[in-house]
């Protein structure tokens, strides 16, 4: 049990002397000792590192308040806080040990070197695109058609010299029926084609 107010101490000694004598206000470690004060009570906001390890140099033990947190909870108790006034008891005391925890300079510097690394790879990146394009624009579009060509198998090459062939003798085949017209309507005197030799041959017989 913690006697808290700073009035009648003397009185509470004499009547229960087993009441820890409990200061409210953060004090010097030698005025508390004058006043017969054995324990802190204290915001955990108000309190540091250094003041836990003075206070338990001096014999003198902190509880903090308050404390409903695993986290914040682990943190006081790696600090040396030997007690804690919580309203989630039932959550702290399922915590068997402290969480770990990243230090902060650790933190910063796992988070800068992997801003750093993240920057490196997305410049590589683009100068690696960079240069491959650049190489792709030196071909001129006469040595893309050329290269192109090149490539073709002999097949490819055979099957476009038919198609060739094809085109210009359908291309004579139009030009013949042209002039077939031309001689109906009276600018060629005689046509002769291989139906009218085959007409001939059929008279003879």
């Amino acid at each position: 049990v913690m006697w808290l107010p700073g009035t009648e101490r003397e009185l509470v000694r004499q009547i229960a002397p087993g009441f820890q004598q409990t200061s409210g206000l953060k004090l010097d470690a030698e005025r508390m000792r004058e006043k017969g004060i054995v324990k802190l009570n204290l915001r955990y906001t108000k309190v540091t590192n250094e003041d836990v390890r003075d206070y338990a140099m001096a014999n003198l033990s902190v509880n903090l308040y308050t404390v409903n947190e695993p986290w914040l909870y682990s943190i006081l108790w790696c600090a040396g806080v030997q007690s804690v006034t919580s309203d989630s008891s039932h959550v702290l005391r399922k915590v068997p040990f402290p969480i770990w925890l990243m230090p902060p300079d650790e933190y910063h510097l796992i988070w800068i070197t992997s801003d750093l690394i993240s920057f490196i790879i997305i410049v590589g990146v683009f100068i690696f695109q960079k240069w491959r394009l650049g190489s792709i624009r030196t071909y001129n579009p006469e040595q893309i058609m050329l290269s192109a060509a090149v490539r073709r198998s002999s097949q490819d090459v055979k099957i476009m010299k038919e198609k060739l062939i094809f085109s210009e003798i359908n291309n004579g085949v139009e030009t013949t029926d042209e002039l077939s017209l031309c001689s109906e309507n009276g600018y060629a005197n005689e046509m002769v084609t291989p139906t009218d030799h085959r007409d001939t041959k059929l008279r003879i017989n």
